[in-house]
């Protein structure tokens, strides 16, 4: 029986990169997002055996398992070596100390480059790894860089354009954790092939638990995992989308060492904890508490929002919009509502923090490590809030190009059509005229929908009615919002929801054992509203313009003449400028 191809007992990241090398058509790669991981292993003197490597043990037991010698350097420890005998080899040819791998990056790479010169006159293959690369050669403006830092540019632009290295089987990899922290020159020169390690998928991610388990059973002489996990290898490996290996072997070793019951819980919380440190103050994961039964009125957009959910959890991904932009004036619950309606999907929710940074290529990068994460997590909800303030725009100026690149980079993964149902995109605003039409475009945020002050007695006393469950306060008689409060007058969620907060408070203060009508109506009558009305009514209007379903505004809206509202809207939005 003939052997499988050994290419196809490779991941694909690393099929292509074989390919690439066999062809001789490129000789040096930077490879990046999930580096720091652990790499399948199948091992070809034992069929049937996997083991989990490092990925430098990796490329060194597989793609470069021919080459004469394998050169591993970073700036810690310099040039070093897996195999003692090339460790010995090179030290004797180039007639170096242990001492001198300890020098400048400019030092080693030359180092590097005479013992591959006379390598190739003796016919020997050299591979050669360089971890940590962005600390070689960092992103930097050029006249900022230093004279080291361009020293190694310019000589690893060389290797890779160097016929010689091709024709006689040397190879460079370069490895990092983002694209953006490497010297843009050198990401940019075309003779440098860039390859991506993903995250694993889900039968990767059971494939490595099973794999754990065995060899936990095998050095216990009993099956240990059915002690300590309420849940199958299947449900772990489903509920860990995000997770690389080194984070699920954490995940397992914790609750085998700390008698902890592996639950959905358990899986929430470790998975919530291994996201948040590995972009720390960059994303914040959301549990929401409700779905939309929560939401008092809206029982249009509720309805409409209900049918999208259904349309996710049933993985129509194709029916789906991209994103959704949520609009309307202050304190009209928008975040409350979108929440709500992640919670009724029931997919993993996370908000976008401050990302950006004062140095040159900090800012890109994080936003690189942000969207590779949510590449690993789909399905999963993004909610960015304030969103005409955090986007910015592509004509921002003063900061090197920083906010430019990074708009770019951003509509670029909103508007990639491969991840529609998969990563669904949240923006939540008062003005959306403020936000970039490349942002609110349809194949971005498709769906448009206002969300505004209840409009009729019903719909406020609906509202009175559910804040008042909300915050368990039972009034000592059944009392309307009419009974208490001038319902002519508008009124937001946020108002009800302080006011019913004070209503708490004064009890608390006087002591009193119920909640009388009474007092209900001089918590109410003292409140004055801080809103300005124009403002709250440019806000209000920009939210109908943007509103991409007539059935969705209200009634008062829904026919009104187009060209007068944008008439009033841009004479408040003038006033409101001066």
């Amino acid at each position: 029986m003939t052997a499988p191809d050994p290419l196809h007992r490779m991941p694909s990241w690393a099929q292509d990169m074989a390919r690439k090398i066999l062809s001789r058509t490129v000789s040096q790669f930077i490879l990046y997002n999930n580096v720091r991981d652990l790499v399948s292993y199948a091992d070809p003197v034992k069929p049937g055996v996997t083991d989990y490597l490092s990925l430098a043990e990796y490329l060194s037991k597989t793609i470069f398992a021919d080459r004469a010698t394998v050169i591993l350097y970073d700036i810690s420890k310099g040039i070093y070596f897996l195999n003692p005998a090339m460790q010995t080899d090179f030290f004797k040819t180039m007639q170096m100390t242990q001492s001198d791998m300890m020098r400048q990056p400019s030092f080693a790479l030359k180092a590097i480059e005479i013992f591959i010169r006379l390598s190739i006159e003796k016919k020997k293959s050299v591979a050669v790894i360089l971890d940590h690369a962005e600390m070689i050669v960092p992103m930097t403006l050029s006249s900022a860089m230093a004279m080291e830092d361009r020293k190694c540019l310019v000589m690893l632009k060389k290797w890779a354009h160097d016929p010689n290295y091709l024709q006689n089987g040397v190879t460079m990899c370069l490895i990092t954790d983002n694209l953006s922290d490497l010297n843009d020159r050198l990401v940019r020169n075309t003779a440098t092939e860039k390859i991506e390690i993903e995250y694993p998928n889900k039968d990767e991610r059971l494939h490595f638990i099973q794999y754990y388990i065995q060899t936990e059973k095998n050095q216990k002489s009993s099956n240990t995992f059915d002690r300590y996990s309420a849940v199958t290898t299947e449900t772990i490996a489903h509920a860990t989308a995000g997770l690389n290996r080194r984070q699920l072997h954490k995940l397992l070793a914790y609750a085998r060492e700390n008698r902890a019951t592996i639950d959905f819980g358990y899986l929430v919380e470790m998975k919530k904890e291994f996201i948040e440190d590995e972009c720390a103050g960059l994303l914040e994961i959301i549990e929401p508490r409700q779905n939309l039964d929560a939401v008092a009125g809206y029982d249009a957009i509720k309805a409409k929002l209900r049918g999208l959910a259904q349309a996710i959890k049933s993985g129509n991904h194709d029916t789906v919009p991209m994103g959704y932009l949520f609009s309307g004036p202050v304190g009209t619950g928008k975040t409350f509502l979108v929440l709500s309606f992640v919670g009724e999907i029931g997919i993993p929710c996370v908000k976008f923090l401050n990302f950006r940074e004062q140095w040159v290529g900090v800012t890109e990068a994080n936003l690189e490590k942000i969207l590779n994460l949510l590449k690993a997590m789909w399905p999963i909800a993004v909610i960015i809030d304030e969103a005409d303030a955090f986007l910015g725009d592509r004509n921002e100026s003063g900061d090197s190009g920083t906010s430019n690149r990074v708009f770019a980079q951003l509509a670029g993964f909103m508007g990639d059509t491969y991840y529609r149902g998969k990563v669904i995109w949240f923006l939540i605003t008062c003005r959306p005229d403020l936000l970039p039409i490349d942002m609110k475009r349809q194949g971005r945020a498709e769906e448009h929908i206002g969300v505004f002050y209840p409009d009729t007695p019903e719909e406020k006393n609906l509202l009175f009615k559910m804040m008042l469950k909300k915050y368990n306060v039972v009034p000592e008689a059944d009392v309307t919002l009419a009974d208490i409060f001038d319902v002519s007058l508008p009124i937001s969620g946020a108002d009800m929801e302080s006011l019913i907060t004070r209503v708490r408070m004064e009890q608390a203060v006087t002591g009193a054992a119920s909640i009388t009508t009474e007092s209900l109506r001089k918590v109410f009558g003292d409140f004055i509203p801080t809103n300005d009305p124009e403002s709250i009514e440019l806000q209000t209007l920009s939210a109908v313009i943007e509103s991409t379903s007539r059935a969705l505004l209200p009634s008062k809206y829904r026919d009104m003449d187009r060209s007068a509202i944008r008439k009033r809207f841009d004479m408040l939005k003038r006033e409101d400028a001066f």
